[in-house]
């Protein structure tokens, strides 16, 4: 019996077995200005089938208050990405389904380049802004930005950031902490750094995810493109770059909160499956075991792909999928010894 209630909790786990890709480009209206792919934050699937995201477009805006926003074609927005199945052809399309502008409610104007993207439980979301190092933190339902977080004033390192290589990742973890990864590395370390942020008491802590420079074609090559929470210690990141080959290589990296220490793990290297885009800076957590990775917009790369990748193990046991499969299991478990008890009795 302990045996067969041991398998029955195991069953999950052995349900997974090899890494798929579902490759989608984005569709855009032709007259659209912006570009996507620098941030991704998965938003819910529908009973219909559709999944849907939240995405921010790339470059350098200008937020202004309520007012303003009407005004200009470059507005600085959220938008929400759709893959949904064609029900003629069965084919996936991805599309952009609508935009929502940001802004003040005041007077402010402060020029940006929007990184990273990430929501909390409750429906706030909380941006990276590389050009000021700071976060910005906004209602999803009114779009107006209440909070600048100015990172530097905790971190003195920031200050020492490359252009255009400082704050890139962006995350929120199950207790409410925000966890924003660097881009590169500073001064020819060999480790990019991690910061912690409590929004609650504005406590916050450092840490250093470690690099192998001998797999790239310099220190300065290697870039982590996103940071995706899994709990409160682990984390999904998109580490990136060009290798000794000067071949652009993208990996996805399990990384672990221990103490004060980052252990990590090689979990998906997305080159080995025909990813060729430079720019890998979206990634997002859709299910147990299912991640969304999209690249931005570059010069060698003039679209937005999102690729759903199907993990060969689940990053999180307990989930419903993982649930609804035990119960099932168990009731035809139950069933079955149920009739194999009544056919015992008639046998008598």
């Amino acid at each position: 019996m302990k045996f067969i209630i041991t398998l029955i909790l195991l069953a999950p786990t052995f349900l997974y077995s090899e890494i798929k890709v579902e490759k989608h480009t984005l569709i855009q209206n032709k007259k659209t200005d912006f570009d996507y792919g620098s941030g991704i934050e998965f938003r819910k699937k529908s009973t219909y089938g559709s999944t849907t995201f939240y995405l921010i477009p790339s470059g350098e805006f200008v937020i202004t208050n309520g007012k303003e926003k009407k005004k200009s074609k470059n507005i600085p927005h959220i938008a929400i990405g759709k893959i949904k199945k064609n029900r003629k052809d069965k084919k996936a399309k991805f599309t952009l389904e609508q935009k929502f502008p940001i802004y003040f409610e005041d007077d402010k104007k402060l020029k940006v380049d929007l990184e990273g993207i990430a929501t909390d439980k409750n429906e706030t979301a909380w941006i990276v802004d590389e050009l000021n190092h700071s976060i910005l933190r906004l209602s999803l339902e009114s779009g107006i930005i209440d909070k600048q977080i100015d990172l530097s004033k905790y971190f003195d390192i920031l200050n020492k950031a490359t252009d255009n290589r400082g704050l890139e990742g962006i995350t929120v973890t199950p207790d409410g902490k925000i966890y924003i990864s660097m881009q590169s590395v500073i001064d020819k370390e060999n480790s990019i750094r991690l910061f912690e942020y409590d929004p609650k008491n504005s406590k916050t802590n450092s840490y250093e995810i470690f690099v192998d420079k001998n797999e790239y074609l310099d220190v300065s090559e290697i870039k982590i493109g996103d940071i995706q929470a899994i709990d409160n210690n682990r984390f999904l990141i998109a580490e990136h770059g060009l290798n000794k080959k000067e071949k652009y290589i993208s990996r996805i990296f399990l990384i672990t909160k221990n103490n004060n220490e980052i252990q990590k793990e090689l979990l998906v290297n997305l080159s080995d499956f025909g990813w060729k885009y430079s720019k890998t800076e979206g990634l997002g957590l859709i299910d147990s075991d299912k991640i969304a990775v999209t690249n931005d917009i570059s010069e060698f790369n003039s679209k937005t792909h999102l690729w759903i990748v199907t993990l060969d193990k689940p990053l999180f046991i307990w989930s419903w999928k993982d649930w609804a499969i035990i119960i099932i299991l168990l009731l035809i478990f139950l069933v079955g010894s149920f009739i194999s008890i009544l056919f015992l009795f008639k046998k008598k």
